[in-house]
């Protein structure tokens, strides 16, 4: 019998002053001696036929506490479904659907805007550099950025450009940051300078607008929001009634925050610890589980026009 939630009854003894461990079943039945007592818990067959359980082995003078354990998680066994979005890496080149927390790299439309940047500054234009990575930080160090740029991250941003020459005044939208927050900043800016130039919309990167969509999509259908290590802006919840819940570490999660939930989202941020994947592997001890990846990919083509796909597998 398999035991993937093992670190979460750990955790919870952990949390008691209790020292606990993880180790087969026959360990410590015998290795422990007289003073060991069993604690099984029920189990169930997994659709592949895997059968799964909860069991704590414990001395006696802890075996009322690895009997509260055990009860406490098994009132949370039951069938769920989580919900991963996955959105395209673009590097060298080649698009790859990496999992959330997948590491960015520059790929060629980047290379486009930070092109587009030196042309317009060698034909003596004031550059407006667009947005913030990822919507929220930078992921690159400010001096990577070709020189000269002045960064329009907000609205309050576009009161202190000043007197600019509007004939001689071009954007390029930041490499990663999400289109729509750039949107409204172009627009008024657009206003303010009819003659304003910029780089070709086929150039507009949207790796992080999908990612948005496609976390606001599993959210929508969610009971539950997971994000995994540290927090990395705020996440879409567009249901107010949806918790969400930051996790840097499987002990995080407690008994009471998966009672009435059997669709979870998981988010993961850059380095996140745990992984979608631990997480995923100790949530299958809690029931039959099943994964489902929604992934939202957004195309350019050289017409201009943007194609949207949304994909659910």
């Amino acid at each position: 019998m398999d035991c993937p939630s093992a670190p979460f009854l750990r955790a919870w003894l952990t949390d008691r002053g209790v020292p606990a461990g993880l180790a087969p079943l026959e360990q410590p039945l015998t290795s422990g001696g007289p003073g060991t007592a069993s604690v099984p818990l029920v189990s169930y067959l997994d659709p592949d036929g895997r059968a799964v359980g909860l069991a704590v082995a414990a001395r006696k003078r802890y075996a009322d506490l690895a009997r509260e354990c055990v009860d406490e998680w098994s009132a949370v066994l039951r069938t769920r479904r989580v919900i991963l979005p996955v959105w395209p890496e673009q590097g060298r080149g080649r698009r790859e659907i990496r999992v959330p927390g997948a590491r960015l790299g520059e790929c060629a439309k980047a290379r486009r805007a930070w092109a587009s940047v030196r042309r317009f500054r060698e034909r003596g234009d004031t550059v407006l550099l667009l947005g913030q990575a990822n919507g929220h930080r930078q992921d690159r160090p400010a001096t990577a950025d070709p020189e000269g740029c002045v960064t329009v991250v907000e609205p309050a941003d576009l009161a202190r450009l000043g007197d600019l020459d509007g004939s001689r005044l071009s954007f390029v939208i930041r490499p990663c940051a999400p289109i729509e927050d750039v949107t409204p900043l172009l627009r008024a800016l657009r206003d303010r300078f009819p003659l304003l130039r910029g780089q070709h919309p086929a150039e507009w990167c949207y790796v992080m607008s999908d990612r948005r969509s496609s976390l606001r999509l599993a959210t929508e259908a969610a009971d539950l929001l997971l994000v995994l290590g540290r927090p990395d802006g705020p996440p879409p919840a567009p249901r107010a009634m949806v918790p969400v819940r930051y996790l840097s570490s499987l002990g995080d999660l407690r008994p009471q925050h998966l009672l009435r939930t059997y669709t979870i989202a998981v988010s993961a941020t850059e380095s996140s610890a745990p992984t979608p994947e631990e997480l995923i592997g100790a949530l299958s001890g809690l029931g039959p589980l099943s994964v489902v990846k929604h992934r939202v990919t957004s195309s350019a083509g050289g017409l201009g026009v943007q194609n949207a796909k949304y994909v659910k597998n």
